[in-house]
């Protein structure tokens, strides 16, 4: 995975400095929120949370940015099963993106769409749920859409929804740790 995103980051830098190549800028911010639980069994033991997602995205051309961002955070506890016995579970992930950002004046609306690689990890209190540990990861897809207004020439404050659908299967039954998020945060853009 490092080795795809050293790769990805060296052809952006080198289509970038291509000559004859558009100008380009390298926006970078950071976004914070609840998150929601679809799956009911989910919602009913551990319900919704937060999650922080530093990102990082280059402006390659009218509005086509590609980019990257990290979400952690979503780490509740609860009780669960018959004998209501201590459990948490974390849930984070890296997700690659390329999305269009149409800018206005003072603002800029996007859609984003993009892969994430998520990790999960559940832990329970018991001594039969230690010998069958829950630790993996999977892939899935990445949606969002937003909104940056714009404080300064390259200061922004922004929103987004984005909705990671995450259905996982670590024995028979397949769960749903996807869900929804809706962020604020700032951002910065440098541009070349």
């Amino acid at each position: 995975m490092r080795k795809t995103l050293a790769a990805a980051a060296l052809t952006l830098l080198a289509l970038a400095n291509a000559p004859g190549a558009p100008a380009w800028d390298i926006t970078a911010g950071f976004l914070a929120g609840p998150r929601t639980a679809s799956d009911e069994t989910v919602k009913k033991v551990y319900g919704g949370g937060t999650v922080y997602c530093p990102f990082v995205a280059v402006g390659l051309w009218r509005g086509l940015r590609l980019g990257a961002t990290y979400e952690w955070g979503y780490s509740p506890t609860g009780v669960i099963g018959i004998y209501e016995e201590p459990t948490s579970l974390e849930v984070s992930g890296i997700e690659v993106f390329a999305g269009y950002w149409l800018k206005f004046d003072l603002l800029s609306l996007y859609l984003r769409a993009g892969w994430g690689n998520y990790g999960y990890r559940q832990t329970v209190d018991s001594p039969v749920a230690r010998n069958y540990p829950v630790d993996a990861r999977t892939q899935t897809v990445v949606a969002a859409a937003g909104l940056n207004v714009y404080l300064l020439e390259r200061l922004y404050l922004c929103g987004e929804v984005k909705y990671v659908p995450l259905k996982v299967k670590p024995y028979e039954t397949e769960v749903d740790l996807g869900g929804w998020r809706y962020l604020v945060g700032i951002g910065y853009t440098v541009r070349f």
